[in-house]
């Protein structure tokens, strides 16, 4: 009676310490019908339902990482897309102040140039007007221009 039921408890105890080193595959012999034979059975089915958990979730976790895989590419895709389109609205903002500063130099030109048309008109009209003549040029908008030249 005692060697029987030595070997089921040592059986019971190497089943139980191969769970505690990961071997989830360990199945114990179900050799009597009495409470060790039921422990064995037992501890088969929790090792079977404890295989079926661990494949749920390694199962969980391998799509899991896929997703986040999968997420984390399409990330460093836009993080790329996002810093190429950053470089190229840096240029076109640096080509953008290059023309502005070009459209600024010949705004001043313009605005010279016609100040000083008006400035020739009031003297060709000033002359007009002293020789008797009517005056050819109407610059009575010069008012509305004000003082715009710097």
């Amino acid at each position: 009676f005692s060697r029987p039921f030595t070997q089921a408890i040592a059986d019971l105890n190497h089943g139980a310490e191969a769970f505690r080193q990961g071997d989830f595959d360990y199945r114990v012999r179900e050799q009597s019908k009495d409470e060790l034979g039921t422990l064995g059975s037992t501890f088969n089915s929790m090792a079977a339902e404890l295989m079926v958990l661990i494949r749920d979730l390694e199962g969980r976790v391998t799509k899991r990482t896929i997703e986040l895989e999968n997420t984390n590419s399409r990330m460093k895709l836009e993080i790329s897309e996002r810093q190429r389109a950053e470089k190229q609205l840096a240029r076109t903002v640096e080509e953008l102040k290059s023309i502005n500063v070009r459209l600024e130099s010949f705004n001043h030109l313009a605005v010279d140039r016609e100040h000083r048309m008006v400035e020739l008109k009031a003297e060709v009209n000033q002359l007009s007007q002293s020789l008797g003549k009517k005056m050819p040029y109407d610059i009575s908008f010069a008012g509305e221009l004000g003082n715009t030249h710097e």
